[in-house]
Parts: structure tokens; sequence; C-alpha cells
């Protein structure tokens, strides 16, 4: 049981990581609009139409959540082992 709730404790904390990141870099330069929570997941929309992005800044607001979630994964990676296999109970 402790296996599952790391486990879907990390894909929350992942998800929200990545599409917060979405949003923060997109509100950064004034494109983002809104924040959706989906039932099979979160989604951020912006300002600009996707036939028109385009630029150094779309390349940031795309990338920058892929380098967070990996940043963050592997953090969990290397505390999640502690977690799961302590014998510590909330």
């Amino acid at each position: 049981m402790r296996k599952w709730l790391a486990f879907l404790l990390a894909v929350i904390v992942l998800a929200v990581t990545h599409e917060g990141t979405h949003a923060a870099v997109a509100a950064f330069y004034n494109e983002y609009e809104a924040f959706h929570i989906r039932p099979l997941g979160f989604e951020v929309t912006f300002r600009t139409p996707v036939s028109e992005r385009s630029g150094v800044q779309w390349a940031f607001i795309s990338g920058a959540s892929n380098l967070a979630t990996l940043t963050v994964g592997y953090l969990l990676l290397l505390v999640g082992h502690r977690f799961v296999h302590s014998r510590t109970v909330f």
C-alpha cells in the first residue's frame, strides 16, 4: 500500500510541476490565460493560438516544464527509496 501511495503522490507532484512551470513561464511572457483541471489531468491554456506560436519565448514556455519535470523526477527518485523502505508511520 505504501508503494502505491508513494507512486500516486509522485505522479501528482510531477503533473503539478509540469503544468505549473508552463503556467509560470507563460505568465512571465504574458501568455497565460487559464489553468484547467480535467478528468485525466491538468491543462494550461495560452493567449496565442497554436498556429501563431514561434520564437524563443515559446521554446522557453514549452521546454522549461520538461526540464523542471525531469529535475523533480530525479529528486523524487533519490528520496523515494527512503520513503518506501522506512519503518516510520505517518
